[in-house]
């Protein structure tokens, strides 16, 4: 079986109701950084 790891995420705020996720995920051979930029709106109705 493969060891996988994932964590330590970020958040940073953009403005403009825009925020930053980052992250590392892989094996301990291959780990990589992920990143997301989000857009959060107000007021969905959920």
């Amino acid at each position: 079986m493969v060891k996988w790891s994932f964590g330590h995420p970020a958040i940073r705020l953009l403005g403009d109701n825009r925020v930053l996720l980052a992250w590392y995920a892989g094996t301990p051979e291959c780990m990589s950084l992920h990143w997301a930029r989000i857009c959060v709106s107000e007021g969905t109705g959920r």
